[in-house]
This record gives structure tokens, sequence and C-alpha cells, in this order.
């Protein structure tokens, strides 16, 4: 979006110009009275405009005041075009310098600040995309240069979204494949009657869950037309600090914020956190609890934001979205539990990778940026963000094969691990209980909860989107509370094994029993 464009938002409902004649600024703002002068002398509402001076000048209110003020906003729209064009049309050294001097000039009811630029182009500001240079600038990003599918034949002839297809439709293949291996085992060790009924009634439910999930994004400042790519924020605050010469920093960024930008160079697409369908009171508590709400995304407990809000979409229909007769350009990448959000402490990063039951074994260390390595037991589980990048359709089939995956490594892998005297006491007969909690008949929130544990021991998904997504029809989620929380399903509830039903815990007995033949 070009300099005279932005400054046409900027300048919307202005009602007039006045130029001030102090000394300071009266070179200046005689320069840029004399171009005004020039640029719109032939519009049908210049004389209007100047009224008895006859053309504009230093230190006088335009239009006079006593033209009505609605009838002066009127006149000052119609300037905005030409005014836009003008500013476009000057040597780019002298484009921003015009248009601050404008911006300067122009008489508006709230003054135009740094902040009031940015939350104008904000409401105002929907550069269109091109799905293929945003994929390509995404293919050139450190995460997918060594993609093992980049070496296939015929990739190189493909186009950009088409190499983004044929990297997901590989990662979705390669995890078919381990799939298959890991049913393969079980069967083979007698854990298809046990773990793999229990693990495929919970998959399907899962698929069922985000098939009614919903795709969220939040922001700490009023959005009024469309959520807008990284790189279209980036692009109005870069304006917004030159326009007002205020060279203060912005607020810094969060782990999310960098790693995306820096290692997927995702920055031209518009990010959703994604949620599986729960109860209302759950889906709150998630939609309340993501960091970038506050007034600080980056420091951990900050306040909520005044202006705080989420967007919610459904999932599939935001996946499946057309733009100009073609399907939209979405990625859906399963962040690992290591850096999810913000990263977070040492403690924070092991609850997330081991579980709330203490399912996996993780052991720091510095892993490379989109690595990640823990253990279920006797099985290895290594992520790595490149094999978790899934375009369009795939995005769906991917969130729940993801956590069939690792639930079925998981239950082999413990099953094999150390045994306790006590069986009640063996992390697979733990997540045993955690299956039958999250398969219980009928639905509750102790289920809910659940499920969002199995869940999020293996992936944190985010939706990316190309180009501006429109908010409007879309009802906006506001949080009531003042201090950012954790999510209630991560924190404060109570232990799986500890809130089972009758049922659950009678297909532990009978698994108990199992366990010991084992």
């Amino acid at each position: 979006m070009s300099t005279g464009a932005q400054l046409k938002v900027v300048l919307q409902d202005a009602q007039g110009f006045y130029f001030s004649g102090d000394k300071a600024a009266k070179k200046e703002n005689e320069a840029t009275v004399k171009w005004l002068n020039t640029l719109l002398k032939n519009e049908d509402y210049y004389g209007e405009l100047c009224g008895s001076k006859g053309k504009l000048a230093v230190g006088f209110n335009f239009p006079p005041k006593e033209v009505a003020p609605e009838r002066a906003k009127e006149i000052m729209s119609r300037a905005y075009d030409p005014i836009g064009n003008g500013v476009d049309e000057l040597r780019s050294e002298n484009q921003m310098k015009t248009a601050g001097a404008l911006m300067r000039g122009t008489v508006v009811e709230h003054p135009l600040n740094r902040d009031r630029v940015e939350e104008k182009l904000y409401a105002g500001y929907a550069r269109p995309h091109d799905p293929e240079q945003d994929a390509k600038t995404l293919l050139a990003s450190p995460m997918l240069a060594g993609h093992p599918a980049r070496s296939a034949e015929g990739f190189d002839k493909l186009s950009s979204v088409g190499k983004l297809e044929a990297i997901s439709h590989a990662n979705l293949q390669e995890m078919r494949g381990e799939i298959a291996r890991y049913k393969e085992l079980h069967a083979a060790n007698g854990l298809a009657d046990t773990f793999g009924k229990k693990i495929d009634t919970f998959v399907a439910d899962v698929g069922e869950r985000y098939a009614q999930g919903m795709a969220s994004h939040a922001s700490n400042r009023p959005i009024d037309g469309h959520i807008l790519a990284t790189s279209d924020r980036e692009q109005i605050q870069d304006f917004a600090q030159a326009l007002t010469n205020n060279k203060s920093q912005p607020q810094s960024v969060s782990h999310t914020s960098e790693y995306n930008t820096r290692y997927l160079k995702s920055h031209d697409f518009a990010f959703f956190n994604v949620y599986p369908a729960t109860n209302p009171e759950m889906q709150k508590q998630m939609l309340s609890s993501t960091r970038y709400l506050c007034e600080k995304p980056e420091i951990a407990g900050s306040a909520i934001a005044k202006d705080a809000q989420s967007f919610s979409f459904n999932l599939p229909g935001l996946v499946n979205q057309t733009q100009d007769g073609a399907q939209r350009l979405t990625l859906l990448i399963l962040r690992d539990p290591v850096r999810p959000t913000h990263g977070g402490s040492e403690d924070e990063v092991r609850a997330r990778m081991e579980g709330k039951e203490g399912l996996a074994s993780y052991n720091a260390g510095s892993p490379a940026v989109g690595t990640a390595t823990r253990k279920f037991g006797t099985e290895t589980d290594s992520y790595d963000s490149a094999r978790r990048v899934f375009v369009k359709g795939d995005s769906l089939e991917a969130l729940k094969a993801n956590v069939e995956l690792g639930l079925y490594k998981a239950a082999y892998g413990l099953s094999k691990g150390e045994k306790s005297v006590d069986p009640t006491q063996n992390k697979d007969y733990k997540l045993y209980g955690m299956l039958n909690e999250a398969t219980a008949p009928g639905e509750s929130p102790a289920k809910d909860r659940a499920t969002m544990q199995l869940v999020k021991l293996f992936q944190y998904p985010q939706l990316m989107v190309s180009g501006p997504v429109s908010v409007q029809g879309v009802e906006p989620f506001r949080p009531g509370q003042t201090q950012a929380t954790q999510l209630a399903a991560e924190t404060s509830a109570p232990s799986v094994s500890a809130t089972q039903s009758n049922q659950a815990n009678q297909s532990n007995e009978q698994h108990k029993a199992q366990v010991r033949t084992m």
C-alpha cells in the first residue's frame, strides 16, 4: 500500500485544513500550501474550500468557519483522492515529508499521534495478497530449506503453492506410514484390544471436535475491518512512525512472533490459534488465556488490554474459504509443546513436554530451532516442525493424525517401559486412565479436560492465512478478567485419575489385570 494510499486512510473524517504560521513550521507549511493550491485549483470544490481568500494560505481555517461541519467534511472527502495520488507522484524521498506536513495541517476530531494513525490504518487497511508470492516467501524459509519432498521428481516444475501442497502431502503420508507401523507393533504385542481400541475411539472423537472447532485471532488493539498479516502490521507501524516522527520502539514481540517471522518467514500470513470443540466455559477460558490479549504480550502475567478482543471462525470454513474463485492459501503448523507461544521458563517447558501425569521424560538441553525430543518409555518422540506443516484440506486430517500417532507411540513405548510393583503407578496405566476419561459416554467438563490434556501433549496448532481476513459479521469475544491466566484445563483441573467415572474405573480395573500379564 503506497504512501498516498495510506495517507488517504489517515485523513478520513477530516474537518478541514489549518497550517500553522508559527515560525518553526512556517517555511514547511508555506511550501505544502503552495503544493496543495497547485494540486486542487482545478477541482470544482476548490472555491468553496478556499472561501473569500480565493486560495489556501498559512494561518487560516479552510473551509471557512461559516461552512457547516458536515459540508466541510464532504468537501474534504473529495480531496482525499487527488491528495493521495499527488503524494505518490512525488519523488520517493519527498513523499513522507509531504505526507507528514499534510497530516499536521489537517483538522480532525482526535489528534493524529502515532497511536491514532496506527488505529485508523488497522481499521482501513486491507492489502490484497498474492498467494503464489506468499507461498514463495515461505518456501525460502530456513524451516523448509532441506525438506525431503524438495528432491522429488518434478518438484521444481510446480508452482509455489503446488510445492507447499507437495510438502504437505509428503508430511501426511509419512505420518500415516508411522501410524500403520505402530498399529502393527500394537497387534504383535497384544495391545490392539486394549490401547488400540481406546485410541481409535478417542481419535474419532478428536476428529469430530476439530470438524466443529474454531480458529481464533486475538488482539490487544481494536480491529474494525480485517485481521492483517504480520508484514502488513509492520508496514503500518513503520508508516505511522515516519509520518508522526515518533521514533519510539514498538512493543517487543513475543517468542512466537520472532519464531514465525525469522524461522518460518510466515510474515505474509494472518495467524489463528486452533481449538477443538469443548464446552462453552472451557472455550471461554481458552479464548481468555492467550497472551495476545495482554497489554504487553511478551511479559507473562501482563494485564489484559482495554481493547482486547478475539475473533473466532469455524475452522473448516476458514480452511476451505475461497478467494477469487480459488481455495484460499492456508497453512497449519502443529507447534511442539516446547515453544507453542512465548517459550517460557524451563519448568513451564518441562511441564508441557512431560504432561500433567508425567507420561514422558524430557531432558531440556538446547534443541535446534523447530526441533524437540522426549521419551515415552522405550520410544523416542522427536519433533521437527518442517514435518508438521500442512496446506489447505490436509490440515484437518493432520490435526487428527498427529494425535493418533502420538498416542500409539506413547502407548507402545510406555507398555515396554519400566514397571512398578504397583501396576496402578505405571505410566501406561495412567495413560489408559486418561483415555478412559476422554472416551467416557456422554458429555462432561471432566471429559473435555481429559481430551485437552491428551491433545496438548502432542500439539498446539496454529493456522496461517494468506492476506487479510475480514471480520465482517463475526462477533468479537472480549475477556472479562483483568489479569492474564493460564488455562483451567492445564492448571486447575483435578487429576484425570481422581475424577474418573464408575465406567472408567471398571475399564481401568480390566486393564490392570492385563497389565500384570504383559
